[in-house]
This record gives structure tokens, sequence and C-alpha cells, in this order.
């Protein structure tokens, strides 16, 4: 079990969780509040992710996988990075860089900064998609898959070992050894064959990615 504080932010109507509590030998806790509003200190399952907006930095560790909820539980991400560091995910509706040819976006992208560049140990991020959405783009279900924006500002799409769809459950999946612009694209409906074979860019495995740090 963890024992944690967490703040009640109305503009994002969700809770979110406070960094920087201790722990003192007597069983109580030291906050420092951010903010004056209203606060609940909880205990739960450590494989609870930890709640957060988006646009809010929070703490990663050098020697086990955080997992960070956003959204209300719409984003997901599990990091572990090499030096302990600071992670900020932002939400877009739309991106400067053109859809790749024949991909169709749902408008779904997400900044991911580490606050000092370096390599990931491990990281996953899951999308919980809006099928209404994925509809109205005219793309298929069955072909959602997460890409990404290298250094050269180009999409390039993962492996199939490396970012899939739960159709069953609205879950998209990638894993990756950075973290940079990403966004989730998938086919026509009249032409789906999973994650489709016309991108602009490819990378074979994520893990031997050479992108290695919080890309801009």
């Amino acid at each position: 079990m963890q024992v944690a504080c967490l703040r009640f932010d109305a503009e994002a109507n969700t809770y979110t969780f406070i960094d920087g509590a201790s722990y003192n030998a007597d069983k109580t806790m030291t906050v420092d509040l951010p903010k004056a509003g209203f606060y609940a200190f909880v205990s739960a399952s450590l494989t609870v992710p930890i709640p957060t907006i988006y646009a809010e930095a929070r703490a990663t560790s050098s020697t086990s996988v955080k997992t960070i909820s956003y959204g209300g539980g719409e984003l997901t991400l599990g990091v572990q990075t090499t030096t302990d560091n600071k992670i900020t995910c932002t939400k877009k509706s739309s991106s400067t860089t053109a859809t790749p040819t024949g991909k169709m976006s749902i408008n779904a992208f997400f900044d991911i900064e580490l606050e000092k560049e370096e390599k990931v140990k491990k990281g996953e991020i899951k999308y919980k998609y809006d099928s209404a959405a994925v509809k109205a783009s005219g793309a298929s279900e069955a072909s959602l898959r997460f890409m990404f924006k290298n250094e050269a500002g180009v999409w390039t799409a993962l492996s199939d070992n490396s970012s899939s769809v739960d159709v069953s459950a609205k879950v998209v999946i990638a894993t990756t050894t950075h973290f940079s612009e990403w966004g989730v694209f998938g086919s026509s409906t009249e032409n789906s064959t999973g994650e489709g074979s016309t991108t602009v860019g490819t990378s074979t495995d994520s893990s031997t990615s050479s992108l290695t740090g919080s890309l801009r």
C-alpha cells in the first residue's frame, strides 16, 4: 500500500497527485501544499496509477516504473528513467506536422517531455480512444497505432511488436525508449490491414531507436 495526498483541481474536474510528501516515524505525513484548495489523504495499492492533469510535471524514478494517469485515465504512462527525473505530458487536438500519406488522424496528440534529456529504461503509453472520434476520422479501430515525430520532424511508425491496439478495451498501446510528440493514426476502413504499410518513416524496434531524449 501507499499513502498519498491528492488535490482536487476544479478546472480539470479531477484529483491530482501531490509530489514531495514526507513520511514520518510517528506515522504522520508532511505535505507542502502548493495552493489553497480541497485536499484528500488516501491510501491505495502500489499498482494504482498516480492521478494528474495534463501539463503538470511528475517525478520519475530510476529504480522503479512510475505509472501516471492523465485525464481521468484517458492516457496512462508507465516510465522508468535512467536518473531520477521529471516528465510532463500535454495533450493537443492537432499537430504542426501533416498527417502521413495513407493515414488518418483521430486528433489525439501528446507532447511528452523529460526535464533532463536522457534514455528511458522503460516506457509505455496507453491511450483510451473514443469510438465516435475514430468513426468520424474514417479510420478502422483495428488499424490504430501510435506514431512519433523523429528528430527530423517526420512522423515515424513503430513495429508491430512495439505498438498495438486492444479493440475490445478501446486502448492503443506503444512501448518506447524515448519521448517526443506522439499521435494516434489509423488506416481507412475500406483498406485496413492492421498497422498499414504506408508511412513517412519507420522504426523497426523502438527499444533500439537512436532517439534517446525529450524532443521538441
